[in-house]
């Protein structure tokens, strides 16, 4: 490496990427009353499907994008080849699978796929343009996700980030521009097409310099074999995890209405704030784990792995209690007003999400072992048995029963994954885990929240509402982690490693 980055403290990595998940979180905010309010209800359905599909591509990375972060974390490239080998072999992988997107896409536009989704609010020709105009945008930010996990790999998340908060600037700020300029909606996404394109080649153009002997990097197949189980089974959980993440809009968008879909969708964005919660600290500690389990440092891997569970957690926890308690007075704040349906759907849905957010760094302690099966069959169970209970739940209920797919999710990643993990990897913390990560963080951001929820004054103003809900967040966050750091102390009180 000319400069890994390893010396840039954990505290400093997380930080850059929580400012980065937080402008863009702060971004989308803003921005979805005003494109609701521009292209109607109908219209965001559509946004919130190019949302849910730049998730979706991932299912095409085939595990590349964790394989090269994992190797380049290490101190050597696998198998003894050079990480500019590594680079070369995974960039030239990752581009065919680019080409074959591409392929796939104009297949479906041929075959006629916008025809089948139903949007009462959109005329048929700008529906299909839109859709051409998203399809192009999705090829050509696909890129990305392997040079954001190379990023990640040689630990450069202040420049990382800092490219992903001028790209979200003009992906948000620019919709919000246009939106409120009368631009036509495949004007929106005609704009996505070349942020995704400034996206992939800077992200490139940073990864590449920090790349020691680059340019003499070669295409080795060796590499791909060495590397290939490895690969699989992260391919294997991206694909299953991405089809949870967007098998309930993808069930409404099929069996109900854009209508439904951009309710849904409204509540969706709002609980994405866990996931911009939860990202960051993958991105920082899956490399950090692989980095010091290559270097057989376990007591310090130990540590930095409670350390890290207990912010994830200490951050997600109460954001997800307050939420709850307050959901119809979140709702008033952001969107002016608290539509019954989509109350409902967002409780359901901070609940999942929030418990399966949880399970992240339990999966990506497993993964930096080198160690992908637990977490897939989790995931696997996870969608057997939720993806049929929302069958029914939609049928049953509407839009708010495809939430049971995220509720299933949830419960198994935290009753039952770090409990089986726990019995392979670092064996004998299954119960400091639970304390640390679920019941000391619960109580008193409950205690804070429900106390707060009685004491709330009747007829308080919008912008007074605001303040109270960040009041209220800001001191159960508190309580949460100092209740916290007794935890950890007494975790590590009896050593055990």
């Amino acid at each position: 490496m000319k400069s890994s980055g390893r010396s840039v403290p954990l505290t400093a990595s997380i930080v850059w990427n929580l400012a980065a998940g937080g402008w863009a979180g702060v971004l989308i905010v803003a921005a979805t009353p005003v494109l609701v309010g521009r292209y109607g209800i109908d219209g965001f359905g559509v946004i919130g499907l190019w949302i849910s599909l730049q998730v979706v591509l991932g299912v095409f990375d085939l595990g590349l994008s964790s394989t090269l972060s994992r190797e380049l974390a290490r101190s050597k490239g696998g198998a003894g080849f050079s990480h500019a080998d590594v680079f070369v072999t995974f960039e030239r992988a990752a581009w065919c699978v680019t080409l074959f997107i591409s392929l796939l896409l104009i297949g479906l536009g041929a075959a006629g796929l916008a025809d089948r989704i139903q949007s009462p609010g959109l005329p048929p020709d700008e529906l299909r343009l839109s859709l051409g105009l998203m399809a192009t945008a999705l090829v050509v930010q696909f890129p990305s996700i392997l040079y954001a996990g190379g990023m990640s790999g040689v630990h450069q998340h202040r420049v990382a980030n800092l490219i992903q908060i001028t790209i979200n600037g003009f992906r948000w700020g620019g919709g919000i521009v246009l939106a409120l300029t009368s631009a036509p909606l495949h004007d929106f996404f005609l704009m996505q097409v070349g942020v995704a394109a400034i996206q992939s080649g800077s992200l490139r153009f940073a990864l590449r310099r920090v790349i020691e002997g680059y340019d003499s990097g070669r295409f080795r197949v060796g590499i791909l074999r060495a590397h290939f189980a490895f690969a699989m089974g992260m391919a294997g959980t991206s694909i299953v995890g991405v089809v949870i993440a967007n098998t309930d809009r993808l069930l409404i968008s099929q069996m109900l209405s854009t209508t439904d879909l951009g309710r849904y969708a409204v509540a969706f964005v709002a609980c994405s704030v866990i996931q911009m919660l939860l990202v960051p600290f993958y991105r920082v500690f899956f490399p950090r784990y692989s980095q010091l389990h290559g270097e057989g440092n376990e007591r310090t891997l130990l540590r930095e792995y409670f350390t890290s569970n207990r912010w994830l957690s200490g951050l997600v926890v109460p954001t997800v209690v307050c939420m709850c308690v307050f959901t119809p007075e979140a709702l008033v704040v952001w969107m002016g007003e608290a539509e019954p349906d989509t109350t409902d759907i967002m409780r359901l849905l901070l609940i999942g999400v929030g418990m399966a957010a949880l399970g992240w760094l339990p999966g990506a302690i497993q993964q930096a072992y080198g160690s992908t099966t637990l977490h897939l069959a989790m995931l696997v169970g996870a969608l057997v048995v939720g993806l049929p209970v929302a069958v029914l739940c939609v049928n049953l209920f509407g839009a708010a029963g495809a939430t049971a797919v995220w509720l299933v999710h949830g419960a198994l990643s935290v009753l039952v994954e770090p409990w089986l993990m726990h019995r392979r990897v670092l064996r004998g913390y299954v119960a400091e885990w639970y304390a640390v990560s679920l019941v000391v963080p619960l109580v008193p951001a409950a205690t804070v929240a429900l106390l707060s929820s009685w004491l709330l004054p009747s007829g308080i103003g919008r912008w007074s509402l605001l303040v109270w809900l960040a009041v209220t967040g800001g001191i159960a966050l508190a309580a949460a982690l100092a209740a916290q750091s007794v935890a950890i102390h007494h975790a590590f009180r009896g050593d055990k490693t």
